[in-house]
């Protein structure tokens, strides 16, 4: 996975890539615990797990305040196990 900080408007957000599994948990969930980020982009994905699911969910969930996590692109992969696990009606998704 690599990160990169994209300013948009005040925000930055997260850019995962590849393939997101138990192996890339630490690294994403040390990147969605700066509080400056607002979102993450996973347009780059070709393929994701649980382990993803149950990060982006603690990061939505520590950011109620603020608003949640933005799920921005999510790749076809990352879409359908959103989908499957009913995350998609329940975390903010952004396509485009």
């Amino acid at each position: 996975m690599q990160r990169f900080a994209i300013n948009r408007a005040g925000e930055h957000v997260v850019m995962a890539e590849g393939e997101l599994d138990l192996e890339a948990v630490p690294l994403l969930r040390a990147h969605l615990g700066e509080e400056s980020v607002t979102a993450v982009d996973l347009g780059a994905v070709t393929f994701i797990d649980s382990s993803i699911l149950a990060v982006l969910v603690d990061a939505h969930a520590a950011r109620a305040q603020r608003g949640g996590l933005v799920v921005r692109n999510p790749s076809a992969a990352a879409r359908r196990v959103m989908r499957l696990s009913g995350l998609d009606s329940w975390l903010p998704v952004q396509i485009g």
